[in-house]
């Protein structure tokens, strides 16, 4: 539930503030913008006009097209720079065109070819950006043709001399689309077309040289993630207007950045800061990394939470936050601060069933699990058995594994009927009745069951997981210490 609201507020938010924001900025510079429609084949049909944001399209505006196919799309205050769309047919048919500063054109649209029949008058960049896609078009056509005509030769008897040379013609078109997308770069610089292309060439990594093929391969890897995008001022507003954009963000963060919570928090914080140059795209980076922290069911990723929450919105770098996502977000702190996975446990003073004081740390087996339980949970009177059966039983021996057993009520007739009924008495079973330990302030113990698994230093190396996860572990570890 915890995790459902604070992405309901931040997916919320972040749009809101757009049409806000811009709105205020827009009221300044009251040109407006027409978009007049030539599309006959479209005639007494409704098009519209649709806003990229975020990688999702919305509308921002309608047009009924007269007996003629023409219409306009028309308002007082200026479409922000980015990527948009007109679509039509039910939302089938989609055409992306470029806004820039220039917002008075025509469109001319015939539907039987939406790349190569759609022209542009009236506006420098938006024209310049269809005769790319048409480009671009016509080299994809290129490729598959060149594929076609090479195919029956990859499987003869010049096999390895026809794929050379398919892969040259290849590299050729390559070649020139880069080129295209350069001179591209070069006149139009910063402005909008500028921007949006190069963010779409990829980054050009110098030759790396090494004594192996792996390490130069690693080397390539850590080059291409630094520099990853340096063609991408993720501070420019005008970049949140793609459809492009989260997808890069999603890749880098899904393929280029080790699955680790360590590095995927370095580096969502080096994404944040980088976004920082205008407030809606440090708004939008830091709501797109918390949603990716509380959407991960990869264990340890609160620690990205914890970050974002500490360092960003607890700390007031966030002011639209409002009072309820930054309750939520106090409450999830002093959940996960004190049990981060990689962290020192924080020892527990507990209570045994013959009523001897004992400290969690000082179990004298090499691997702890931090069990705490009630028995009228349904889920732990399930678990429970097994755990003792199937996973102490096999991992006990030679002193590798021991439980401790917190049950977290005080009703002690409760307790020890339900280790009795099980036979549960070989492990460490405790509790605190006199609640001394604090044990739900330094762990998560709210929901039950609730374990964590400690190694030899103390530290906290798995939480949170079923059974047969924490089996797999163990057996990890047990390897691991006998090689």
């Amino acid at each position: 539930m915890k995790r459902n609201v604070i992405l309901l507020l931040m997916l919320t938010c972040c749009l809101s503030f757009v049409f806000a924001n811009r709105s205020a900025r827009n009221a300044r510079t009251q040109t407006g913008y027409k978009i007049d429609i030539d599309a006959p084949q479209l005639r007494n049909q409704t098009v519209y006009l649709g806003m990229y944001f975020s990688g999702r399209l919305f509308a921002r505006d309608t047009a009924l097209l007269d007996n003629r196919g023409r219409g306009s799309f028309q308002k007082n205050t200026p479409l922000h720079e980015g990527m948009y769309a007109i679509y039509f047919l039910n939302n089938t048919r989609v055409i992306d065109i470029l806004i820039s500063d220039e917002q008075r054109f025509r469109v001319q649209i015939d539907t039987t070819d939406l790349v190569n029949n759609v022209f542009i008058t009236g506006a420098e960049q938006s024209k310049a950006f269809q005769n790319y896609v048409k480009f671009i078009s016509s080299q994809r056509a290129e490729v598959e043709r060149i594929s076609q005509q090479f195919e029956a030769a990859l499987t003869g008897e010049d096999s390895i001399q026809a794929q050379e040379e398919r892969q040259e013609k290849i590299a050729a078109i390559d070649r020139a689309v880069r080129a295209y997308q350069e001179n591209i770069v070069q006149m139009y610089g910063n402005k909008t077309l500028g921007v949006i292309m190069r963010a779409l060439m990829p980054v050009e990594i110098p030759e790396v040289t090494a004594e192996n093929d792996s390490i130069r391969q690693q080397k390539e890897y850590l080059l291409n993630r630094k520099h990853f995008f340096d063609n991408i001022n993720l501070s420019d507003p005008r970049l949140l207007h793609t459809a492009f954009l989260p997808q890069k963000i999603d890749f880098f963060m899904q393929r280029m950045v080790p699955q680790i919570p360590d590095t995927i928090t370095t580096e969502a914080v080096r994404l944040i800061e980088k976004s920082k140059g205008d407030t809606l795209t440090f708004r939008n980076m830091l709501t797109n990394m918390l949603n990716l922290a509380v959407r991960s069911n990869m264990m340890g990723m609160d620690r990205l939470t914890l970050t974002l929450a500490r360092d960003y919105f607890l700390a007031g770098k966030a002011p639209w936050a409002d009072s309820t996502l930054l309750a939520n977000l106090e409450r999830e702190v002093r959940r996960v601060q004190h049990n981060q996975i990689g962290a020192l446990a924080p020892n527990l003073r507990a209570e045994t069933l013959d009523g001897r004081m004992i400290n969690l740390h000082d179990l004298p087996q090499d691997y702890i699990l931090l069990y705490f339980f009630e028995p009228s949970c349904g889920h732990c009177r399930r678990e429970m058995p097994r755990l003792y059966q199937e996973l102490y039983q096999k991992f006990r021996e030679n002193n590798f594994l021991g439980v401790f057993a917190f049950y977290s009520h005080i009703d002690r007739d409760e307790w020890t009927n339900f280790i009795d009924e099980h036979g549960m008495h070989s492990w460490t079973n405790v509790w605190d009745p006199r609640r001394t330990s604090n044990f739900w302030y330094f762990y998560d113990a709210t929901v039950t069951p609730s374990l964590y698994l400690l190694n030899r230093e103390r530290k906290i190396i798995a939480k949170k997981i079923s059974l047969e996860t924490l089996d797999m572990i163990l057996e990890a570890e047990k390897r691991r210490n006998q090689q």
